[in-house]
Order: structure tokens, then sequence, then C-alpha cells
């Protein structure tokens, strides 16, 4: 099932009994502001996984991600999040002399980029996180250099990152946990620094706001997620 995270995220925030044609949220401050983030993370006692993927370039990936087998792959501890259509923004430097030059940025690349400021980040590739408004996350390249075995990679991930959620301990992270898988099957990964993933988050939903895009949910299986908190 495919959800996009703004209308999501703009229920989630919205008030009971409050109903607009163009939802309750009506500015980005407003919808950035809410605690939604914080509301989605209690419906999901699991894990995110943005998958940062072009679907003009990787289009096998893009494929997998809208396809019905997506909800078994990833189970019930995955909730994966996918940007579709990165389009490009504009973005001003300022050069000396007052002199200026206008270059282009995926808002999806600048979010990877800035998570992981010392890290060389390759499309495609996920990035994983235990919380949303949490301060660590982890970032897999998925592109191993041949197109085909993309897909596989991405599978063979949602089964480490299931695992790594059940190994966590309290005295070993689930992003430790997951890195130490990670480095004994031999894949390449990159630990976050600085701020928190809700603030790298915050600015990505603000510029794909500006563009007019919506960065989309991926829900597991129908009920699964929700619906199961929902009985409890």
């Amino acid at each position: 099932m495919a959800e996009p995270l703004r209308p999501l995220l703009e229920a989630l925030s919205a008030e009971p009994g409050t109903k607009n044609f163009s939802g309750e949220i009506r500015s980005a401050e407003d919808l950035l502001s809410s605690e939604a983030l914080a509301k989605l993370e209690a419906r999901h006692a699991g894990i995110f996984a943005i998958v940062l993927v072009d679907e003009k370039i990787d289009v096998s990936v893009f494929q997998y991600l809208k396809s019905d087998s997506i909800a078994n792959d990833t189970g019930p501890n995955v909730f994966a999040l996918y940007e579709g259509a990165p389009k490009s923004r504009v973005v001003r430097d300022v050069k000396i002399d007052g002199l200026g030059a206008i270059r282009t940025e995926s808002p999806v690349v600048a979010f990877a980029r800035s998570l992981f400021p010392n890290n060389q980040i390759i499309f495609p590739g996920v990035v994983i996180a235990e919380r949303l408004t949490g301060k660590e996350a982890v970032f897999v390249p998925l592109n191993s250099g041949v197109q085909s075995d993309v897909t596989d990679r991405l599978r063979k991930l949602w089964g480490l990152i299931s695992d790594s959620w059940k190994a966590r301990t309290k005295d070993k992270a689930f992003t430790q946990a997951l890195g130490e898988l990670l480095a004994l099957r031999g894949i390449p990964y990159s630990r976050s620094e600085g701020i928190s993933v809700r603030e790298h988050l915050t600015i990505l939903l603000r510029a794909l706001w500006d563009i007019r895009r919506d960065l989309l949910a991926l829900i597991p299986v129908v009920g699964k997620a929700f619906g199961k908190k929902a009985k409890e």
C-alpha cells in the first residue's frame, strides 16, 4: 500500500472533527512544527527506512518499491519511505565580490549529504533510523555497479535491518547492531553525525513542500502497522 507522507502527517496533526477540502494543515510551518513525526513514531514501533531513489534513473528499484511484494519483504518491523521523483531546486551560491552562481540541487540529495557530511553519498541508497526524532542514522548505498543486483540488495537489506532490530539490547543500540552486521557481511555503510535526524528530515520536508513534491510512504501490510495498534 502506498501513501503520501505529507497527507499522512497532516492527518496525524489534524484536530478531531476538523476536515477541509485541502487538509487542515495549510502551510509548511504548521506541518513541520507539529508533533506529527512523533505521532508517526508512536504508530510504528519499529524501524524507518528512507529509500533515496530517482524513478528515471533507478527504474528497477522504483518499480520494486511500487510492487505488491514490498509488503512481504519488509515485514512488520520496517516502515519504508521513498521520494519517487526528486526534482531539483535552485540554490544560489554567493561568491567573492558579490558575484553569484546558480546551481540546482535535489532536496533528497541535500538531505543525505547533510546527514552524512563526511562521507561520499552514492545513490540509490537507504537512510535507516530507529527514530525520526532521534539523533542516529545509518546510510547504506545500494548501487554495486550492476543495475540488476540493486533490487536484490534491497531485499536482503530488509532482512538485515529486521535481524538487527531483534538483536538490539540495553547495552547495544540498534544502529550499532546494524553496523556490526553490515560490517560482518562486507556491506558499505555510513553512520550519521551532527544534528538530529528530525532536523535534517524537517529541512527535507520543507524543501519538498516548496517544490510541491511528496515523500511517499510504503506501509508494509494494510492494517499491520496501524490496524494492529488500534486493536490493542
